[in-house]
């Protein structure tokens, strides 16, 4: 009986959450789990909404990347941002000095004005990575302002979610 009811609640769970289907299930008058699409909801602009950027219908975007399409968009969004990282990292001497590593995923929220917002940062949890995150926070607020991301025509506000690597080459540690 346990393991019936593990395998439907999986089942069910899955439906749900990739908005499919089941099947009827005879076991015990299981009912059928109706799809469920979660973007039905209709955003308004007095809400403040923050919609994840993988999900977006027109994606903010830097300024060098208006003219394209969806997809050619969100591919210079990505090329852009690895260019502004590139541009503007610099590897903590603190952090180099003690063999710091680690990755930093900063989060924040590109708001309906395409102004940064909300800004946080996770790091590794090692010691000295307090250096690395302040760096790479440095580095978001370097950002410029975005077109803001849409999601039906209306602008909304776009959670994101940017890991940073911070990993020294042999290079750099042997010359220390």
């Amino acid at each position: 009986m346990k393991t019936k009811l593990i395998i439907l609640t999986a089942i069910i769970f899955t439906s749900i959450a990739s908005g499919q289907v089941t099947r009827d299930i005879d076991e015990e008058n299981v009912p059928v789990i109706r799809s469920i699409d979660i973007t039905e909801k209709t955003v308004t602009d007095d809400e403040d909404v923050s919609v994840p950027f993988a999900v977006l219908e027109d994606a903010p975007n830097f300024e060098t990347c208006k003219e394209f399409t969806y997809q050619e968009a969100k591919e210079c969004f990505h090329i852009e941002m690895n260019k502004h990282i590139k541009k503007y990292f610099t590897y903590p001497k603190e952090a180099k000095e003690a063999n710091v590593q680690g990755r930093v995923i900063v989060m924040f929220i590109i708001n309906k004005t395409g102004e940064l917002e909300q800004i946080s940062v996770k790091g590794t949890r090692k010691e000295g990575s307090e250096f690395l995150e302040k760096e790479a926070l440095r580095i978001v607020n370097l950002l410029p302002k975005f077109i803001p991301g849409k999601q039906r025509g209306r602008r909304v506000n776009v959670s994101y979610a940017l890991p940073i690597i911070f990993k020294l080459d042999e290079k750099s540690e042997n010359k220390e």
